[in-house]
């Protein structure tokens, strides 16, 4: 959900890339409530299954936003240069 929102956000800017991945992902498609959520606001996330947080993807990103304090900790954890973005 939250990729399809700041990809909204920033209205397909070409010099911005928005992926997201999670620390448990597992393939799993998202639930149906949140691809009824979006839907409503005319995004579709049916396509999107979950994936695994890898430290190639914090090395490569210059933002890297997160939903809880846990994720941080997972971070941080993998990644630790990836702390301070």
């Amino acid at each position: 959900m939250a990729e399809a929102l700041l990809r909204d956000l920033v209205g397909g800017r070409c010099d911005l890339e928005v992926d997201s991945a999670g620390t448990v992902g597992d393939g799993t498609p998202p639930p149906d409530h949140a691809v009824g959520v979006l839907a409503e606001r005319g995004m579709d996330i049916s396509g999107r299954p979950s994936r695994l947080l890898t430290a190639g993807d914090l090395e490569a990103a210059d933002l890297i936003v997160v939903m809880s304090r846990q994720h941080l900790v997972d971070v941080a954890t993998l990644h630790p240069p990836a702390w301070d973005r």
